[in-house]
Protein backbone atom coordinates (compact mmCIF):
# COMPACT_ATOMS: atom_id res chain seq x y z
CA UNK A 1 0.00 0.00 0.00
CA UNK A 2 1.61 3.49 -0.85
CA UNK A 3 2.08 6.10 1.34
CA UNK A 4 -0.86 8.92 1.77
CA UNK A 5 0.25 12.60 0.98
CA UNK A 6 -0.03 13.33 4.26
CA UNK A 7 2.75 11.14 5.58
CA UNK A 8 5.19 11.89 2.45
CA UNK A 9 4.90 15.53 3.57
CA UNK A 10 5.70 14.53 7.28
CA UNK A 11 8.65 12.88 6.22
CA UNK A 12 9.75 15.86 4.56
CA UNK A 13 9.14 18.03 6.74
CA UNK A 14 10.71 15.56 9.10
CA UNK A 15 14.01 15.26 7.19
CA UNK A 16 14.41 19.19 6.67
CA UNK A 17 14.40 19.80 9.94
CA UNK A 18 16.81 17.19 10.71
CA UNK A 19 19.08 17.95 8.22
CA UNK A 20 22.60 20.37 9.06
CA UNK A 21 22.60 22.02 5.90
CA UNK A 22 19.65 24.19 6.73
CA UNK A 23 20.76 25.26 9.71
CA UNK A 24 24.21 26.50 8.62
CA UNK A 25 22.35 27.69 5.01
CA UNK A 26 20.07 29.66 6.82
CA UNK A 27 22.50 31.07 9.60
CA UNK A 28 24.29 32.04 6.35
CA UNK A 29 21.54 33.48 4.93
CA UNK A 30 20.80 35.99 7.90
CA UNK A 31 24.69 37.04 7.52
CA UNK A 32 23.87 38.07 4.00
CA UNK A 33 20.84 40.32 5.06
CA UNK A 34 23.18 41.72 7.54
CA UNK A 35 25.84 42.60 5.50
CA UNK A 36 23.21 43.84 2.72
CA UNK A 37 21.76 46.05 5.03
CA UNK A 38 25.49 47.50 6.51
CA UNK A 39 26.58 47.98 2.76
CA UNK A 40 23.41 50.48 2.04
CA UNK A 41 23.61 52.31 5.43
CA UNK A 42 24.43 55.75 5.39
CA UNK A 43 27.52 56.07 6.61
CA UNK A 44 28.67 59.62 9.26
CA UNK A 45 30.39 57.85 12.35
CA UNK A 46 29.90 54.27 11.20
CA UNK A 47 28.25 52.98 14.43
CA UNK A 48 24.52 52.62 13.08
CA UNK A 49 25.67 50.42 10.15
CA UNK A 50 28.06 48.57 12.43
CA UNK A 51 25.02 47.84 14.85
CA UNK A 52 22.94 45.78 12.30
CA UNK A 53 23.83 42.37 14.03
CA UNK A 54 22.43 38.78 13.79
CA UNK A 55 20.88 37.18 16.59
CA UNK A 56 19.98 33.58 17.00
CA UNK A 57 16.28 33.28 18.32
CA UNK A 58 14.65 30.01 19.09
CA UNK A 59 13.82 27.52 16.49
CA UNK A 60 10.19 27.59 15.10
CA UNK A 61 8.12 24.69 14.14
CA UNK A 62 11.81 22.89 14.12
CA UNK A 63 13.54 25.15 12.40
CA UNK A 64 16.23 27.69 12.90
CA UNK A 65 15.27 31.71 13.70
CA UNK A 66 17.68 34.28 13.26
CA UNK A 67 17.01 37.61 13.59
CA UNK A 68 18.54 40.83 12.11
CA UNK A 69 18.27 44.23 13.35
CA UNK A 70 20.10 46.92 15.36
CA UNK A 71 18.78 48.15 18.34
CA UNK A 72 20.81 51.75 17.79
CA UNK A 73 18.83 54.58 19.09
CA UNK A 74 19.42 56.48 15.93
CA UNK A 75 17.75 53.58 14.04
CA UNK A 76 14.12 55.03 13.69
CA UNK A 77 15.59 58.50 12.68
CA UNK A 78 17.68 56.83 9.85
CA UNK A 79 15.06 54.67 8.97
CA UNK A 80 11.96 56.90 9.06
CA UNK A 81 13.33 60.80 8.59
CA UNK A 82 12.92 63.08 10.90
CA UNK A 83 10.89 66.48 9.89
CA UNK A 84 12.23 70.21 10.65
CA UNK A 85 12.47 71.75 14.18
CA UNK A 86 9.72 73.67 15.03
CA UNK A 87 10.80 77.41 15.10
CA UNK A 88 10.74 77.55 19.48
CA UNK A 89 12.84 74.01 19.26
CA UNK A 90 15.45 73.84 21.56
CA UNK A 91 17.36 71.22 19.59
CA UNK A 92 20.66 71.27 20.22
CA UNK A 93 21.22 70.49 16.30
CA UNK A 94 19.86 73.96 14.79
CA UNK A 95 16.61 74.25 13.29
CA UNK A 96 17.78 73.13 9.83
CA UNK A 97 18.43 69.31 10.72
CA UNK A 98 16.32 67.30 9.36
CA UNK A 99 17.36 63.75 8.38
CA UNK A 100 15.83 62.03 5.17
CA UNK A 101 13.99 59.02 5.23
CA UNK A 102 17.37 56.78 4.19
CA UNK A 103 15.07 53.36 5.01
CA UNK A 104 17.58 50.66 5.00
CA UNK A 105 15.66 48.40 6.53
CA UNK A 106 12.66 48.42 4.12
CA UNK A 107 15.42 48.35 1.06
CA UNK A 108 16.99 45.32 3.02
CA UNK A 109 13.78 43.19 3.34
CA UNK A 110 12.27 44.48 -0.31
CA UNK A 111 15.98 43.17 -2.01
CA UNK A 112 15.61 39.81 -0.32
CA UNK A 113 11.73 39.70 -0.93
CA UNK A 114 10.05 40.74 2.12
CA UNK A 115 8.66 43.70 4.29
CA UNK A 116 10.22 45.23 7.23
CA UNK A 117 6.73 44.37 8.98
CA UNK A 118 6.75 40.92 7.89
CA UNK A 119 10.57 40.13 7.76
CA UNK A 120 12.20 38.35 4.71
CA UNK A 121 10.20 35.96 2.36
CA UNK A 122 7.15 37.99 4.07
CA UNK A 123 7.36 35.78 7.24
Amino acid sequence: MGSSEAEIRAEIERKIRADAEVKVKTEKHAEEVRDYWRGISPVDSGEYAASVHVEKRKDRDGLPHYWVGTRDWKAHFIEYGTGDDPDDSKSPFGPDTPTPEFAPAAKTAHHFGGTVGDGIGGE
